[in-house]
């Protein structure tokens, strides 16, 4: 086999690629020839250097796949279909990227819609000995939080401010379980939750 420095030949990289003996030394040839070139069209296309290592390591695996089950039809030069290749499975992993912020973005909005109607509901109470109870039994944390944003009306800047949490999604966060908890501790009490629904008929 020619060493790694010469230049190899389309017809000798995949004779090397169908030898088991060769295999290995034509990898390295082809990632000394080839990455930097695969790791700029990545680059140009929004992806990072970590982006470009996976993107180029899963194309030389499916590059090999195509020559050693004779699907590789030669109608392109290796470096032609390399760059195909990487770009197709770039262009997939930026739509999975999209569609797992889109799903987010759902999340979220799911969050802010059960939040509001937590505030809608608690508006609504006329004793708010009651609500304050039952932050109470949320914990210090919880109930410090939820009497800040709904009593206080301080925004989740502001609380950010004054409390030690990392970002505001994290505080966010912390508010939606806050929430959580406090439906819960209502549905599994049947006197907490008759006591709701007598607060939100009187409200």
């Amino acid at each position: 086999m020619a060493k790694e420095k010469q230049k190899l030949t389309d017809k000798e990289i995949l004779n090397g690629i169908r030898d088991k003996n060769q295999i290995n030394e034509v990898l390295k040839y082809l990632y000394s020839n080839c990455y930097a070139y695969l790791e700029t069209c990545i680059l140009r296309k929004y992806g990072d250097q970590d982006d470009a290592a996976d993107i180029i390591q899963e194309t030389f695996l499916v590059f090999i796949d195509l020559v050693i089950n004779e699907k590789f039809r030669e109608q392109a030069s290796i470096k032609s279909m390399l760059y195909s290749i990487a770009n197709n499975l770039w262009v997939s992993e930026l739509r999975k990227r999209s569609s797992m912020n889109k799903r987010n973005e759902a999340y979220e909005s799911e969050k802010d819609i059960v939040q509001m109607d937590m505030v809608k509901r608690l508006e609504q109470f006329e004793n708010k000995k009651f609500v304050m109870d039952i932050f109470e039994s949320l914990g210090s944390s919880c109930k410090d939080l939820l009497i800040k944003f709904y009593y206080l009306e301080m925004s989740m800047k502001d609380i950010l401010l004054s409390e030690n949490y990392a970002n505001e999604q994290v505080l966010r966060n912390k508010k939606y379980k806050c929430l959580q908890g406090m439906i819960k501790k209502i549905e599994n009490n049947p006197m907490l939750y008759q006591s709701l629904k007598t607060a939100l008929k009187n409200g």
